[in-house]
C-alpha cells in the first residue's frame, strides 16, 4: 500500500472520528483492512487524536480519544481484533480510564489496585498491566496500560466474538 493509499484509507475510516457498533459486525472496510491484509494500522497525519466511539452488544458505549486504530483479521476474512491506542496520557486521564473500566465495564477493583502507585512512583523503567473487563455478549474488552520513560499510553483492546 502506498502512502497515498494509506492516507486515503485513514481519511475514509477516521473522517468524522471512528464509530464502531458491534451490534452489527464490522466489515474489513469499516476497519481499514484491505483484501488479503491481516493487519492494518490507521492514524491521522502525525498521529493526531481522533474521537472513537464503540457500542457493544448490550448497548454499553466506550467513548475515548485515540491516536491509532489497529485492526486484525486472522484466520479468515472476519475482523478479530480492534485496538484504540492513545499516547501521552496524563495521570488524571489514566485514573479516569481505570475508573471507567471498573464502573462501566465490570473490571475488578483488585485488578486496578496499585496501577496508579506504580505509574506515579516511576521506580520501574517499564510497567505494563492488562485489565480485563466483564462485558455481556460475545466481545471481550481489556485495557492495557503502559508506562515508561516516555510517559503513559492506554490501549482499549476489543476482541471480536462471533
Amino acid at each position: 500500500m502506498t502512502s497515498t493509499e494509506r492516507d486515503r484509507t485513514a481519511s475514509q475510516v477516521l473522517a468524522d472520528g471512528f464509530t464502531l457498533d458491534l451490534r452489527d459486525r464490522p466489515t474489513r472496510a469499516d476497519l481499514g483492512l484491505d483484501e488479503g491484509q491481516s493487519r492494518a494500522v490507521t492514524n491521522l497525519d502525525g498521529e493526531k487524536q481522533f474521537d472513537a466511539e464503540v457500542t457493544f452488544d448490550d448497548g454499553t458505549q466506550l467513548s475515548t480519544p485515540a491516536n491509532v486504530l489497529f485492526a486484525e483479521a486472522y484466520g479468515g476474512e472476519r475482523p478479530t481484533l480492534v485496538e484504540l491506542l492513545r499516547h501521552d496520557v496524563t495521570e488524571a486521564e489514566l485514573q479516569a480510564a481505570l475508573d471507567l473500566a471498573v464502573s462501566r465495564f465490570g473490571a475488578r477493583p483488585d485488578d486496578i489496585a496499585g496501577v496508579m502507585a506504580k505509574v506515579t512512583s516511576r521506580r520501574e523503567v517499564l510497567f505494563k498491566r492488562t485489565i480485563r473487563t466483564e462485558l455481556p455478549g460475545p466481545d471481550k474488552l481489556a485495557l492495557l496500560v503502559v508506562s515508561d520513560d516516555n510517559g503513559q499510553q492506554l490501549t482499549w483492546q476489543i476482541q471480536l466474538g462471533e
